[in-house]
């Protein structure tokens, strides 16, 4: 839905895109009304990354790409070897921001609040899961977060409000990854901060967005993308100062990973004041996304913003 949407907005905006679809196989197909690529179809990887060489495209725009392979700085890095500008951050702001750990780490030396946790990798992950699990509610208390130490759409994350449900959230994500993120969890209104470049790679802090669940007790996977599963208000019902600290933080997490050309920043509100929980460096881009929501609550509309962030890279800004 990203990609349909994006390739539709770019055409609005006068650019002349080529859709490259790559399937689940990781096959690379082309449309056969370009000149360039009007043979091929279905290529493997090296074929298809020299297809798209072949295209000479400006800019290639990563508004489809979303959790492992295409925001963990991989798509990025093949890119770069082939000698390709792209919109977003690069390889090592991508690849940092993606692992929650290292994105913990780059946030307290920036001096943005994050929840307590407790990372677990190595031999302590292959501890009996029930074990595990009791040492970290002894550590953190419940209710607890259980996550996969890099991924998102909220896919392999818990959260456990007793020790049977910690228990088997350890289970999984330590058998799915071998490593295990524990956090405190905090309660409150959740808040989104989106950034985004202008031309000279100065960074603007858009207006907020709300997160409020609907059908789950945190934004989980089915939250976010099933039709009603959640309400989004933009902007966000916060008072004049405290919007000011949230898209503070938003650019600060935005300089401190090294972002480029957009990010999104997740703040909660606890009780003691704003936790930050991530930054997603390639957020949801249709017209009903988060990040789309808040530009147009600024004035902009979807095609201006695709068109904005397709140009910063073509600037040179955001590859």
């Amino acid at each position: 839905m990203s990609g349909r949407a994006v390739l539709d907005a770019l055409g609005e905006s006068g650019h002349v895109p080529i859709a490259v679809r790559l399937d689940r196989q990781g096959r690379w197909h082309f449309p056969p009304a370009s000149d360039a690529l009007a043979e091929v179809s279905g290529f493997s990887l090296p074929l298809g990354l020299g297809a798209l060489v072949e295209a000479r495209p400006d800019v290639v725009f990563l508004g489809a790409f979303h959790g492992q392979f295409g925001e963990d700085g991989r798509v990025q890095g093949l890119l770069e070897c082939a000698g390709l500008r792209y919109t977003g951050s690069g390889v090592r702001a991508s690849a940092n921001a993606f692992d929650k750990p290292t994105t913990k780490q780059i946030y307290r030396l920036a001096g943005v609040p994050v929840a307590e946790d407790w990372f677990v990798t190595g031999d302590e992950a292959r501890r009996e899961s029930g074990a595990l699990a009791r040492e970290a509610v002894d550590r953190l208390g419940l209710p607890l977060v259980i996550k996969t130490p890099a991924g998102g759409s909220s896919v392999g994350v818990y959260v456990a409000r007793d020790l049977a449900t910690a228990i088997e959230g350890t289970r999984r994500v330590a058998g799915e990854d071998g490593a295990v993120l524990f956090e405190a969890f905090v309660s409150g209104r959740e808040l989104t901060a989106p950034v985004l470049e202008r031309a000279d790679g100065t960074a603007e802090a858009l207006p907020l967005v709300e997160i409020i669940p609907i059908i789950a007790d945190f934004f989980d996977y089915e939250a976010k993308y099933q039709q009603g599963g959640s309400r989004e208000i933009s902007p966000a019902e916060v008072d004049p100062e405290l919007t000011h600290v949230v898209q503070e933080l938003g650019l600060r997490a935005h300089e401190a990973l090294g972002c480029a050309g957009i990010s999104r920043t997740d703040v909660m509100l606890g009780p003691m004041g704003p936790v930050v929980l991530e930054t997603n460096t390639l957020p949801g881009m249709t017209p009903a996304s988060l990040f789309p929501k808040s530009a147009a609550a600024a004035g902009m509309s979807f095609a201006a913003l695709v068109d904005r962030i397709a140009r910063v890279a073509l600037r040179g800004a955001a590859a």
